[in-house]
């Protein structure tokens, strides 16, 4: 009887380890599943910011790639910009070499007149202008110092120096150069509308006659010498009577009533030279 006691108890006792075991086994193993749901999330989770990191790195590289593309245009187009400025320096230097020999050389004429101009945008001036005839292959020299011109500035002198051969024996286009000089504190010439007065200064220095320096005029030279009009007449007619000029030519339908100046019109280079005395 006892004996059947004590295999009763131990039966107990075993069936109690075995419970525990199965519960401690039932809770390891939902502690593992709960952590390896954990890190397949996580893994997801890496997953995606792997991706995302991937996609961010193929748009950087893209970029990269564009960029040095572009980089690469870049130092093209720099290598031909420098070569082209070394041949403009080259030509700068060339053409700054024939000035200064020119301006050495004994002139056949040479004028000082006046052109007018508008600076700050609405306000009248006198510039001084010098035109001096040399021997040479028909070049056109601009001296403004370290002013700039503008390129119709540099296509009315081409156009002034060309209606004055009309009117000179000499030669400007092949035997002779023509130096312009102008005086002015404007960094940027620009415009035509002092060609009428270049025109006059080159026949008078290339007929080596005398101007009328207290008549002075604006207006763009045409190449068949007619003269067109321009802006800011009344305040270069203003100007010019503060520089004590007493008469200012205007091109035609430009006329204006100014107190202390004589405005008279003119239609082509041929009337303005009547009233600077050139013939």
């Amino acid at each position: 009887m006892n004996k059947l006691k004590f295999l009763a108890g131990l039966f107990a006792i075993f069936t109690l380890v075995l419970a525990a075991s199965t519960g401690y086994f039932y809770m390891a193993t939902l502690d593992q599943e709960q952590e390896i749901t954990g890190l397949e999330h996580e893994l997801k989770n890496l997953t995606q910011d792997y991706g995302d990191l991937l996609d961010e790195y193929k748009q950087l590289n893209q970029t990269h790639h564009q960029l040095e593309d572009d980089y690469e245009s870049l130092l093209e187009e720099y290598s031909d910009l420098e070569s082209e400025y070394n041949n403009l320096t080259q030509e700068y230097e060339q053409l700054l070499n024939d000035y200064d020999f020119l301006k050495e050389e004994q002139a056949v004429g040479l004028t000082e007149y006046y052109g007018l101009a508008i600076r700050d945008g609405d306000e009248g001036t006198v510039l001084d202008l010098t035109t001096r005839i040399v021997m040479g292959p028909g070049s056109t020299y601009l001296d403004v110092g370290t002013n700039i011109f503008g390129e119709t500035t540099q296509q009315a002198s081409q156009t002034s120096i060309y209606v004055a051969n009309q009117h000179t024996d000499l030669d400007l286009m092949n035997e002779y150069s023509v130096l312009i000089s102008w005086e002015t504190t404007v960094d940027i010439i620009e415009g035509p509308s002092a060609s009428a007065a270049e025109t006059l200064a080159i026949i008078a220095a290339a007929n080596n006659q005398e101007i009328d320096k207290n008549v002075v005029i604006t207006g763009e030279i045409e190449l068949d010498g007619t003269i067109s009009p321009v802006g800011g007449v009344e305040e270069k007619a203003k100007a010019a009577m503060d520089n004590g000029h007493e008469k200012i030519l205007v091109p035609p339908n430009q006329h204006i009533d100014i107190t202390g100046i004589d405005v008279v019109e003119v239609n082509n280079i041929e009337e303005a030279k009547k009233h600077v005395g050139l013939t």
